[in-house]
């Protein structure tokens, strides 16, 4: 296999592949593949590259129309396998010399390739045990590990925040059990016993997690938030992944993927914008008579109503330029990205592009938009010209909208709008892939085959599922801008 193992500056592995221009077009325009492998083990990495290759390799030979070339049981490995009528079971393998070469290629040392090789000449059904450890001594490894890395970076290292309170749950609920044998099962447990703790743990200081459980408390008493709960074992899946890098378990994470199936936590319902609070916001002089007062402003008009239609961050709507209006197939969208220098993104799930919702064609947007590239500016509002580089230029609009409410009687934020799509697309019944999609979240239930597998969304059906959104019961009152 050529080099496609990469090592970043904190240590960890990740895949990357340069793609040949006739089949681009396949992986959506882009001219390499970048993956992060999750590991910090060189030997699990060259492993899962492999694996990763073999989906890339497979999409590019499916692209040209060639087949596959015969694959192997195993990279490193040809085997036979053959029944004797006596019922015996042989097995014979042979080391290939091209694998070895390939491994080499990967940047794997010949001590690793050992390392390698040994593992996989041990026979299926025997697999080598991995050193027993305790939940304790794994903690205190996986803190270490931390501590090393940062001073590496000439950091200094700071707990985490609540993981003393994390390990002292866990290790209540399981005892200090060795890792190898922390099962599945033992995993829910430990998440829902979590789900039955009372949330105000400051009522309940030096009690342990049995205790709490015991103690009585009214039945309208509150319990750990999902997101509390997730924080809990999303750490503990970090821990593991810790373990199974670096040898002291085996098999697969035992809280991979058993974070509370709500997509959303209570405080984002709340957080999100009423209907009432909705139709208050866009009934004001504003929008039923804009320019009638010689303060508005387009960016005044126009961001919260698009705030409202896209789900989006107020910096990515206030930095947009008029080259980010785009149409694919029919459907005007907003390519939200960090292509100039005075724009960004706050992860690199937020580049995306979000299809442009009826309501706001029907006000005028598109119309607006063509008059500004005839004006001759490059931004969508140029009057945004205060910028810094925590919220881009949204600083003035964040001060006018945050008054805007305040005059309304409305105690909430313009972030309130994010929650608000994500809530009325959950209660559609859109899929949380697709709501996380249109809102630049990271989807956390993909593994890493399912990132190389499964393609960006089409842009028609990220608009279909934006449609569902009846965003034309809280315009009644706005007309159409004149520009």
């Amino acid at each position: 296999m050529p080099d496609f193992l990469r090592r970043n500056r904190h240590g960890g592995y990740h895949y990357r592949r340069a793609l040949p221009p006739d089949v681009r077009h396949a992986f959506d325009g882009k001219g390499e593949i970048v993956m992060s492998l999750r590991t910090y083990n060189r030997r699990d990495a060259a492993l899962l590259a492999q694996q990763v290759n073999l989906g890339v390799e497979s999409i590019i030979r499916q692209t040209r129309g060639e087949p596959m070339p015969k694959q192997r049981d195993s990279v490193g490995w040809t085997y036979k396998v053959e029944t004797h009528p006596d019922g015996k079971v042989t097995e014979t393998r042979k080391t290939d010399p091209g694998d070895i070469a390939e491994l080499r290629n990967s940047g794997m040392t010949p001590a690793d390739i050992a390392v390698v090789l040994s593992a996989w000449a041990q026979p299926q059904g025997a697999p080598q045990a991995p050193p027993s450890i305790g939940i304790g001594a794994l903690y205190d490894a996986f803190e270490s590990d931390l501590t090393t890395r940062k001073s590496a970076r000439g950091k200094q290292w700071k707990p985490i925040k609540n993981s003393a309170t994390y390990r002292r749950r866990l290790t209540e609920i399981l005892g200090d059990k060795p890792a190898l044998q922390v099962t599945r099962a033992d995993a829910r447990r430990v998440r829902d016993t979590l789900v039955q703790l009372p949330a105000n743990s400051a009522a309940h200081r030096g009690k342990t997690v049995s205790e709490m459980l015991k103690a009585p408390r009214l039945e309208s008493q509150a319990t750990l938030t999902p997101k509390s709960v997730n924080s809990h074992v999303e750490y503990y899946e970090r821990v593991f992944d810790f373990a199974l890098n670096e040898g002291h378990t085996q098999g697969s994470n035992p809280f991979a993927g058993l974070s509370i199936e709500d997509h959303q936590d209570p405080s984002e319902k709340r957080d999100a914008f009423t209907s009432a609070e909705l139709i208050t916001m866009f009934s004001t002089k504003l929008y039923t008579a804009y320019g009638s007062d010689q303060e508005d402003q387009p960016y005044r008009y126009w961001m919260p109503l698009l705030l409202l239609a896209t789900g989006a961050r107020r910096a990515e709507i206030a930095g947009l330029y008029l080259s980010d209006i785009k149409e694919d197939s029919g459907v005007p969208y907003i390519d939200i990205n960090d292509s100039q220098p005075d724009k960004r993104v706050k992860t690199h799930n937020a580049k995306r592009r979000t299809p442009i919702h009826s309501e706001i064609i029907r006000l005028g947007f598109l119309d607006y938009v063509e008059s500004r590239r005839k004006a001759g500016v490059t931004r969508l509002f140029p009057e945004l010209r205060t910028y810094s580089a925590s919220d881009g230029y949204a600083r003035n609009f964040g001060d006018w909208f945050g008054s805007y409410l305040k005059k309304l009687g409305i105690g909430k934020t313009s972030h309130s709008f994010r929650h608000t799509m994500a809530t009325q697309l959950n209660e559609l019944g859109v899929a949380p892939n697709r709501i996380e999609e249109l809102s630049g979240r990271k989807f956390t239930k993909q593994t890493v085959g399912q990132q190389v597998y499964i393609k960006e969304t089409s842009i028609r059906e990220l608009s279909l599922n934006l449609e569902q959104l009846d965003l034309a019961q809280y315009l009644t009152r706005v007309t159409p801008f004149i520009s």
